[in-house]
């Protein structure tokens, strides 16, 4: 009778084997993890874009750029004539677009000050928060004629010679809604900055931004001072911009403190509203 020798593994081999499956799985989730983030990176780079769009649509439709939504409903909200903010989440019901950056987290939203001081700039036709103005009653401080070139400007006090012999008169612009401002608003005196990671100037006169914190989102953001996570231990770049203290935002490229930025600046308002053929 042929005997039948039956071996089992020794402790020794059971230990190497579970090394060596350890390997495998350690292997595998680096790669899933990769590939898992290079996919959010990638439909984050679509999400960015559908919001550019729809806040361009948003002021080719009506004439003036949304205020912060402050409660997460995803309406904006003012306080009178006024945004009641100038930071907070993205109005995404009015904007059409989804709650949610690819990694599930809120968008941070932040516009100029001005537009939301109690002051009531978002009616002067000659300052920049006149992007946000919403109603009430135009104010044309400021802005003025030529009699001799119908040249007009926004400047109280505009230099006779460059006006050909006539004299600046007081302009005034018919309608008291939306939009506000004209192709000759100047830009704003609290406009937001966007940098690359080197310091370079990559967009001024900027008039609101909305980020997606990114792949860090959950550990690292900022909506508004009573709600925010913005750690030491994150990149110089990052902290620029969770830190809520600046109006310099930072457009990084690559790494996992990568924040996808999405600036409006004035010229792109007026763009979208002349392409609507809404000026006054």
């Amino acid at each position: 009778m042929n005997k039948r020798l039956i071996k089992g593994f020794s402790l020794l081999e059971m230990a190497i084997a579970l090394v060596v499956l350890g390997i495998l799985i350690m292997s595998f989730n680096t790669v899933f993890k990769l590939v898992f983030d290079t996919d959010h990176r990638v439909q984050q780079i679509y999400e960015s874009q559908k919001v550019q769009d729809a806040l361009e649509t948003f002021l080719a439709v009506n004439s003036r750029l949304p205020c912060p939504d402050t409660d997460d409903d995803g309406y904006e909200e003012f306080n009178g004539l006024v945004c009641s903010s100038a930071e907070g989440g993205l109005p995404y019901n009015e904007l059409g677009i989804k709650e949610w950056d690819a990694w599930g987290n809120l968008y941070f939203y932040r516009i100029i000050s001005s537009a939301a001081n109690p002051a009531g700039y978002t009616n002067q036709v000659c300052h920049a928060a006149s992007v946000f103005g919403v109603s009430g009653a135009i104010d044309s401080t400021d802005l003025k004629i030529c009699t001799s070139t119908n040249e007009v400007v926004c400047d109280a006090t505009p230099d006779s010679a460059l006006c050909n012999g006539g004299s600046w008169d007081a302009a005034t612009v018919n309608g008291d809604y939306p939009p506000y401002f004209s192709i000759y608003t100047p830009p704003a005196n609290d406009a937001l900055t966007v940098t690359a990671d080197n310091g370079d100037i990559e967009d001024s006169n900027v008039v609101a931004v909305a980020i997606s914190w990114g792949a860090n989102g959950d550990e690292a953001y900022y909506y508004n001072a009573a709600n925010k996570q913005c750690p030491g231990s994150l990149s110089a770049n990052e902290q620029e911009n969770c830190d809520g203290t600046n109006t310099t935002f930072v457009k990084t490229t690559i790494g996992l403190d990568r924040d996808y930025v999405i600036p409006i600046t004035l010229d792109q308002a007026k763009k979208a509203v002349i392409a609507s053929r809404r000026f006054k």
